[in-house]
């Protein structure tokens, strides 16, 4: 989906719109933004950590069905990068 967002907006604003026209932040497909040019902001999900959430949940439920539903809070992290610019630039 990033990829074919970035095609997208190339194709409106030209070949090089981050960050002199746009901004961009990416979540979720670091390999995408580690690679384009200039690298992009990315907001990172600890996906190990969110697994093991996950499958904590569904072993503590399968051993009572009965158990309530628990909500998890898993932190993302933002690596700022050059495809944004400080806003009042």
């Amino acid at each position: 989906m990033l990829a074919r967002t970035i095609r997208r907006l190339r194709e409106h604003f030209g070949p090089q719109p981050f960050p002199r026209r746009l901004s961009v932040v990416a979540i979720g497909d670091e390999a995408l933004a580690d690679v384009h040019e200039p690298a992009l902001v990315m907001v990172t999900r600890p996906i190990r950590d969110i697994g093991d959430s996950v499958a904590d949940q569904i072993l503590r439920r399968l051993d009572n069905l009965v158990s309530p539903v628990e909500e998890v809070s898993i932190p993302m992290t933002f690596r700022p990068e050059p495809s944004i610019v400080a806003l009042g630039r």
